[in-house]
């Protein structure tokens, strides 16, 4: 299986300290909806320390933020939702979204909150554990990577494994990424092994494979549903993507909770993130850990000429469902292993704690050749069918 990881603002200081008596909750929690007062819009109750535009209004003499609460002696306030992000109906006019991409951006945000977990915390000013809104959000700041290197736990809650064969003895082949309840979004050409049959199984929540120590509460599911896409053919590269439905709903959690389908065709970011327990190079073993590379997005033009016409890509490297992601001057790359995983961007802070898919691991030329990139199937072409499938 391929086809692809890896070889693989500053801190804010507050500004203003609002304190109260200690109390574990106030009107609203850390996660909820509330409303704006001087706007009226949307917000989400954050702690301030996590609401860089109400940090900036307080800097700038720009009025009191809407108070949610506290947690313990820190503030939470109501921090404005973006127009393109917002759960409203108000936001599909503003921000041009159709129906069916307004529910993608509700599921979205509804996914940011699962960062949150309650849990008892002892307190120095009463005699029992009080009941708290923990934030375990995994990466709360994103380095891009110059080599590919370890995942942090609960960085990517949406990574999945997809297994052939029986217990005890899973193949562990590709990867996958959650993108709701009951549906694992990959690669075609990872629904069947030639060795191993069908997929049968898949692991979420998993970091290390060799680890029963590392912070990870991974969590297997049977598959009961192969959903290739219709017009995806095992003798060629094009529309290689595919659904795979689990056996049981999963219970999202801040280890494993579903990654935000894309809205738009192309973004402003000219590097993504990919990750997976993939080959570190070619001809070498799969990673039994999670690794994570940064790689740079090539235009259509700079790709095209890279991959001549083959019998499995008879008319060249498609521009509307395919993207080249690679490095231009490393051996950064996604390899042997990695297929059906994640080509991701990290959203801005207004969907709090998630990534984007933004494309598929498909296929690529040997590992980690610089100027070579990898392909990957486009998800933003699939949207339709991938929402109808998996929101019904």
């Amino acid at each position: 299986m391929r086809s692809v990881v890896a070889c693989v603002a500053p801190t804010l200081t507050l500004l203003v300290v609002l304190l109260a008596p200690q109390t574990v909750r106030s009107d609203q929690e850390v996660g909820e909806q509330c409303v704006v007062q001087r706007t009226n819009g949307p917000g989400i109750c954050r702690l301030v320390s996590d609401c860089p535009s109400v940090i900036d209004d307080i800097r700038n003499r720009r009025g009191n933020p809407t108070k949610c609460g506290f947690l313990e002696r820190v503030q939470i306030v109501c921090c404005p939702v973006d127009a393109r992000t917002t759960t409203t109906a108000s936001s599909t006019t503003s921000a041009g979204l159709t129906g069916a991409h307004q529910r993608i951006a509700e599921k979205c945000a509804e996914y940011g909150q699962a960062v949150y977990s309650k849990e008892y915390v002892n307190s120095l000013t009463a005699d029992e554990p009080k009941l708290q809104t923990i934030d375990k959000c995994g990466h709360t700041a994103v380095e891009l990577i110059v080599d590919g290197e370890l995942a942090k736990a609960r960085e990517f809650p949406h990574m999945a494994l997809i297994g052939y064969g029986a217990a005890p003895d899973y193949q562990y082949l590709c990867g996958g990424s959650l993108v709701s309840e009951r549906f694992i979004l990959t690669a075609g050409h990872c629904l069947v092994s030639s060795t191993y049959g069908q997929t049968t199984t898949v692991r979420l929540g998993e970091l290390s494979l060799d680890s029963k120590t590392d912070e990870a509460f991974p969590e297997d599911y049977d598959v009961s549903e192969r959903i290739p896409h219709p017009e995806y053919k095992q003798s060629s590269h094009y529309n290689d993507i595919a659904l795979i439905k689990l056996s049981r709903k999963v219970i999202f959690t801040p280890y494993i909770r579903p990654i935000c389908l894309p809205l738009q065709a192309n973004g402003p970011q000219k590097r993504a993130i990919a990750s997976g327990w993939g080959a570190i190079g070619f001809g070498q073993e799969k990673s039994s850990s999670l690794l994570k590379v940064t790689l740079d997005l090539f235009s259509h033009d700079e790709c095209k000429d890279l991959f001549e016409e083959t019998r499995k890509l008879r008319t060249g490297v498609n521009a509307t469902t395919q993207m080249c992601a690679g490095s231009r001057n490393s051996t950064k790359d996604t390899c042997q292993g990695d297929s059906g995983g994640p080509l991701q961007v990290y959203n801005d802070a207004n969907v709090y704690c998630t990534y984007t898919v933004i494309g598929v691991t498909s296929f690529g030329q040997n590992c980690g050749l610089a100027g070579v990139p990898a392909i990957y199937t486009r998800v933003f072409s699939y949207l339709s069918w991938i929402e109808n499938l998996i929101f019904t």
